[in-house]
C-alpha cells in the first residue's frame, strides 16, 4: 500500500470528519498520520477525541504492550500505535521528553510520539515527524536511535 506523503506541521492534527480526510491535505502531524493511516488501511475512521492524547492513550484500542512490559518488536502486527519518548532531536540534539520532564502523567502522555508498525523490511515504521520534516518510512534502527517506545496498542 502506497501512503501519502505530507509535510510535518506541529498543528496540524486529526481530522473532525472523514470527508476532510479524504479531502486535499498536504500537511499533518503524528496523530494525523494514525487517523489517516487507520482509515485507508482498515477503513476504520477515528475521531480527533480517538486519537489526541491522553485520551487516545487511555481509550482507544488495547495495549498489547504497556509501560510495565518490554515491548517484543517480533509480536507486532501491522498497524498497531508504538506511543514513544522522543529521546534525540534533529542533528542528534538530545531529546527531554522523559516521564521526568512532565509534571505528571497525563502531561507525559500528551507529548509522547506515534507512530505506526506497517512491517516491511527496513520500513518497519510509518509516521510524520518534525525530524525529517514530512510522513516517512523508518527502519527499526533510526526509529530507536530518535524515539524510545513506552507502550504499544492495537485497534
Amino acid at each position: 500500500m502506497k501512503l501519502k506523503t505530507f509535510k510535518y506541521e506541529f498543528n496540524a492534527g486529526p481530522f473532525a470528519t472523514v470527508e476532510e480526510l479524504r479531502g486535499a491535505w498536504s500537511a499533518g502531524n503524528c496523530r494525523r498520520a494514525v487517523q489517516y493511516f487507520l482509515s485507508v488501511s482498515r477503513g476504520i475512521f477515528l475521531t480527533p477525541e480517538e486519537v489526541l492524547l491522553p485520551g487516545a492513550y487511555y481509550q482507544t484500542g488495547v495495549f498489547v504492550f504497556d509501560e510495565r512490559q518490554p515491548i517484543d518488536f517480533k509480536a507486532l502486527q501491522a498497524g498497531d500505535i508504538l506511543y514513544a519518548e522522543k529521546i534525540r532531536g534533529k542533528n542528534d540534539a538530545p531529546g527531554e521528553k522523559g516521564r521526568d520532564a512532565f509534571p505528571d502523567q497525563d502531561t507525559y502522555i500528551l507529548n509522547l510520539h506515534t507512530a505506526l508498525y506497517i512491517g516491511a523490511d527496513g520500513k518497519e515504521i510509518w509516521h510524520a515527524t518534525a525530524i525529517s520534516g514530512t510522513s516517512c518510512y523508518w527502519s527499526f534502527k533510526e526509529f530507536l536511535h530518535f524515539y524510545r517506545p513506552v507502550v504499544v496498542k492495537r485497534i
